[in-house]
C-alpha cells in the first residue's frame, strides 16, 4: 500500500498511527499467531464476557444446528438453502440490524441476501469448523470442540483472526462505494485496531475515527472523503460491533452514529508496539 502525504488529511488531524515506529507498524500487519506479530488475542474469555459477541453467540447457533437433528442442507454455490436461512434468522440476533430484520419478517431470502449470516457462515467454514463437502453442512472435529463448555474464548479468537486477517470482508459486507479499493482499510487492520485502542475511549463519529485510525491509500486521491468513512464503518466498525468490541449510539445530530470501544476490546486485544516518539504515548 502506498503511503500518502498527510499534510492535508481531513480535519487537519494527524492520524494516530503516525506515532508508531516503522518496525511496530510492520509487526501490526502480521497474523496474531506469527512470532513477530504485535497483536495478541486473549482466548481465555468467560461466557459472561462474551455475552455481547454476536459472532460467537450466532456461531454457536450455526454449529449447534449443523450438529443437531435437523440437517443444514447445502444449496447452489455451497450456500445454505433458503428454508435453512429462514430458520437460522429466527434463532439469531444481530446488534444494529433489528429494523432490517423486522422488514424481512415473513419473507424468504437466499443466503447471500442476508449479509450478516452469509459472512458468519463463510467465516465459520473457512475457519475449519464446518465441512460442506457433501450435500449438507457437517461439523468438523474442531467445530464439535467449539461446542464444549469453556470454548467460547477460543472461538472468539479463531473467528476474529479468520475474519480480519484471512478474509476480504468487502466481498461479504454490503456498502462499498464505487471506485474504492475493496480491501481498504482491512489491509492495515492491525494498525487500525491499535489506533482504536488509543482513541476509542471517547464517543467519536465515523468520520473522526476514519481520520484518526485509517491508513490512506493512493486510490483515495480522486475519491470523496465521506465515501472512505462509509467503508471504514462497513469493513471495520460493524464487524467489530458484531464481535462485541465496539458499541455505537446516535449523536444529537440526526442520523449520525457515535462509536467507542467496549470493555471487551481491551480485555480481548493487546499490543506490543514502540512509538517513534516515546513521549507521545497516550496510555
Amino acid at each position: 500500500m502506498a503511503r500518502l502525504d498527510i499534510s492535508d488529511w481531513p480535519g487537519g488531524v494527524e492520524p494516530v498511527w503516525t506515532l508508531l515506529d516503522a518496525k511496530s507498524a510492520e509487526a501490526l500487519g502480521a497474523d496474531p499467531l506469527a512470532e513477530d506479530s504485535a497483536v495478541r488475542l486473549a482466548d481465555d474469555l468467560s461466557e459472561t464476557e462474551l455475552a455481547g459477541s454476536a459472532f460467537v453467540c450466532n456461531a454457536l447457533v450455526l454449529l449447534g444446528e449443523a450438529g443437531g437433528g435437523d440437517t443444514l442442507w447445502t444449496g447452489t454455490n455451497g450456500n445454505l438453502r433458503m428454508t435453512d436461512v429462514k430458520r437460522l434468522r429466527a434463532l439469531m440476533s444481530w446488534p444494529g440490524l433489528e429494523a432490517t430484520e423486522r422488514l424481512r419478517a415473513g419473507k424468504t431470502y437466499r443466503e447471500q441476501a442476508v449479509g450478516e449470516l452469509h459472512l458468519l457462515r463463510r467465516v465459520v467454514e473457512m475457519a475449519g469448523l464446518l465441512d460442506a463437502s457433501v450435500l449438507w453442512f457437517d461439523l468438523t472435529p474442531a467445530g464439535r470442540a467449539m461446542l464444549e463448555p469453556g470454548a467460547r474464548g477460543a472461538l472468539q479468537a479463531l473467528l476474529f483472526r479468520q475474519a480480519c486477517w484471512h478474509m476480504d470482508l468487502s466481498k461479504h459486507v454490503a456498502g462499498r462505494p464505487r471506485g474504492l479499493p475493496g480491501w481498504w482499510p482491512q489491509g492495515d487492520v492491525g494498525i487500525v485496531l491499535w489506533s482504536l485502542s488509543e482513541v476509542g475511549d471517547e464517543w467519536r463519529n465515523t468520520h473522526t475515527l476514519t481520520t484518526l485510525c485509517a491508513v490512506p491509500d493512493e486510490d483515495f486521491e480522486t475519491v470523496r472523503w465521506p465515501a472512505a468513512a462509509t467503508m471504514f464503518a462497513r469493513h471495520i466498525l460493524d464487524p467489530l460491533r458484531w464481535f462485541g468490541l465496539v458499541e455505537c449510539d446516535l449523536a444529537e445530530l440526526p442520523h449520525e452514529l457515535l462509536w467507542r470501544k467496549s470493555a471487551l476490546f481491551d480485555r480481548f486485544l493487546s499490543f506490543d508496539v514502540r512509538l517513534a516518539d516515546p513521549g507521545a504515548a497516550t496510555h
